[in-house]
């Protein structure tokens, strides 16, 4: 009786280690980082993007403290605090945070996680499973993108010529204070290219003849290039002014359009 209770569980212990093998082998090839870990801030799993990223091999990973082990010191704490509050039952995992590791070589990766919790037969927590991404090259370019943006701001708060800047699919990304003089629009008038053709070209046909020289324009620009273009537009005060645009393709996709208010030049040729 003894040897068939024995044997039951060694196969129970076998089949228990396969199936926790080949869950090991899925998350194996998974292309984010997955993290377990117990009531006592212990990893218990972790797959090989996990031990990539962090730069240590799995031996040297389970059964360390996560937070004093693969945390920067100036979140620690924080971090420990939330967890905690999500062991003992008082908040719902975050669906997506993003939170710094430290790795093997003291460099910080950036980490976009998805947390649950597991539980027990019992229903009580017994620890945490998070997936996460490594989003640090993604943060540091909008870092210098958002820099870029400021300094190309500053530089065209002051200038004599009114300036739009334009993506590709014809939204208006910024506009500068002497657009707004020239033409009584703001950001506010027009959220996207739509918007404000309709608005400056109120007249269907010429406005479906405008748009469809921006659109040949946008399609076969590379950057640098750079071609004039006068255009009628209608103000925010219902005046109407012919006005010389110049887009130029940016590296981004974008356009920079600058816009010089020649109605009276025209007026003066005519």
């Amino acid at each position: 009786m003894k040897t068939d209770r024995a044997e039951e569980e060694a196969r129970l212990e076998e089949t228990l280690r396969k199936e926790k093998d080949l869950a090991q082998k899925y998350l194996d090839v998974a292309g984010v980082m997955f993290v377990a870990i117990d009531a006592h801030q212990k990893v218990t799993l972790i797959n090989h993007r996990g031990s990539e990223i962090i730069g240590y091999k799995k031996e040297e990973i389970i059964g360390k403290n996560w937070f004093d082990t693969f945390l920067p010191e100036r979140v620690r704490e924080e971090v420990r605090a939330g967890f905690a509050r999500l062991m003992s039952g008082d908040i719902e995992p975050i669906e997506y945070v993003k939170n710094p590791v430290l790795t093997y070589n003291g460099e910080e990766r950036i980490i976009s996680w998805h947390n649950t919790v597991m539980k027990d037969e019992a229903g009580n927590i017994t620890g945490t499973l998070s997936s996460g991404e490594d989003v640090t090259e993604q943060k540091h370019a909008e870092e210098a993108l958002r820099n870029e943006r400021h300094r190309f701001e500053s530089l065209t708060e002051n200038t004599p010529l009114g300036m739009m800047l334009i993506a590709r699919d014809g939204t208006t990304r910024y506009i500068n204070p002497k657009f707004t003089e020239l033409f009584g629009y703001d950001l506010t008038d027009i959220p996207d290219g739509k918007t404000w053709f309709k608005k400056a070209y109120p007249d269907q046909e010429y406005r479906r003849n405008v748009a469809s020289t921006w659109v040949e324009h946008y399609k076969g620009s590379k950057p640098g290039e750079k071609e004039p273009r006068t255009f009628i537009v209608t103000c925010k005060d219902g005046r109407q002014k012919v006005v010389h645009f110049i887009p130029v393709a940016l590296e981004t996709g974008e356009f920079l359009t600058t816009c010089e208010d020649v109605t009276e030049l025209k007026r003066a040729e005519e």
